[in-house]
């Protein structure tokens, strides 16, 4: 059994659980269910037209992986993304997973408190339970996994996040798949390629980012993981990619809102 299966298999009992505890009715009593959604799209977005210009950086919490163990147990949540608002990112992806990445919806509960960026909840989300679990703790955008979802679970999530206003990163591990979810493009914010091999957990950052260029660019794109540097990021700038989502170089860092800061002023100045 792949990790993928492992965490696929483990996010089902959790929901079981999850709703044993809350139920859809008790989200609405929640502090964050009926505040207006900022806009991840938006905050994602190029700017530049047909320039080539500095990414929007997606700044991710993350205290641990399945691949990498834990590398930063101590970690603040509002501390730490607070960090990413003043280094200029913009937007924050929070990971929810327990298990495997030693998250938890308090972390975007208590992020949601302190930062005004577009939130994403990332998780492996399977049930529209999940969805508007991530309204009630404060997210704007959620990710969808293409390679766990079947067609049906992936309108019902759709739908789910139409309901609760949020937006959606679809993320995909190749660029063949475009075809099968191109009928979804109007109810999609963005598509991410994710460089991390899910069975494998390996990432090859060169490959993500070719199979990126693959998938049209009127769609907003992402790149997601293996991005160490900042030489990726000039990368991406110079293929008119969207935004990147950087967590594991940042959660290393004693600084995260100078490299930030660094990162982005090393990519312009490639530029000009």
């Amino acid at each position: 059994m792949s990790i993928l299966d492992q965490i696929v298999e483990s996010k089902r009992v959790e929901i079981q659980k999850h709703r044993t505890r809350v139920s859809l009715h008790d989200f609405d009593g929640f502090e964050f269910f009926h505040r207006p959604t900022l806009s991840f799209k938006e905050a994602v977005q190029r700017k530049g037209g047909e320039l080539a210009t500095m990414p929007a950086i997606i700044a991710e919490f993350k205290r641990a992986s399945p691949s990498k163990g834990v590398f930063a147990p101590d970690s603040v949540p509002m501390d730490q993304c607070s960090a990413y608002a003043n280094g200029g990112a913009a937007a924050c992806s929070i990971l929810t997973d327990s298990p495997f990445f030693h998250g938890s919806l308090v972390d975007l509960q208590a992020i949601r408190r302190e930062v005004e960026l577009p939130l994403l909840r990332k998780d492996f989300i399977l049930d529209p339970y999940q969805v508007f679990e991530a309204k009630a703790y404060g997210a704007d955008a959620i990710l969808l996994i293409e390679r766990i979802l079947s067609p049906i679970q992936i309108q019902e999530l759709l739908d789910a996040a139409g309901e609760c206003e949020l937006d959606v990163l679809m993320e995909v591990d190749a660029a063949d798949v475009w075809s099968s979810i191109e009928g979804y493009q109007e109810s999609i914010a963005a598509v991410g390629m994710n460089s991390r091999n899910l069975a494998t957990f390996d990432t090859d950052a060169d490959h993500g980012l070719s199979e990126l260029q693959d998938i049209p660019s009127t769609v907003i794109r992402v790149m997601e993981s293996g991005i160490q540097g900042p030489e990726p990021l000039f990368a991406c700038a110079t293929h008119h990619i969207d935004a990147a989502l950087i967590g594991e170089a940042l959660m290393r860092s004693a600084d995260p809102a100078s490299l930030l800061q660094q990162w982005k002023q090393y990519v312009n100045h490639q530029l000009h």
